[in-house]
């Protein structure tokens, strides 16, 4: 879910992806551990998805947009490691050994 919304959701943005895993893996501890809630929800799955929804979508309609498009930064990721590879290259040859 968090993935998804990232991907195909213009207003997300990373602090609201770091408030989904963060919540949704608390939710899952405690229905994992608190005995009520292990009874009543057998899996944790529901409650953490859904706390993560929810934590992803309120933290990030409180912070500020993102400022550079989905594209901009996959382009910028692209650069990066092929800068990182061609200096791999540079140093340690065709085969990566010195």
């Amino acid at each position: 879910m968090i993935i998804l919304l990232g991907r195909f959701w213009k207003r997300a943005t990373w602090q609201g992806g770091v408030a989904a895993l963060a919540s949704a893996a608390i939710v899952s501890l405690v229905v994992i551990f608190v005995p009520g809630q292990a009874k009543f929800w057998a899996r944790p799955i529901i409650p953490a998805t859904l706390a993560g929804l929810i934590a992803e979508v309120v933290v990030s309609l409180l912070t500020p947009p993102n400022k550079r498009s989905f594209q901009e930064v996959a382009a910028a990721m692209t650069r990066e490691r092929l800068a990182i590879d061609g200096k791999n290259q540079t140093e340690f040859g065709e085969d990566g050994v010195e």
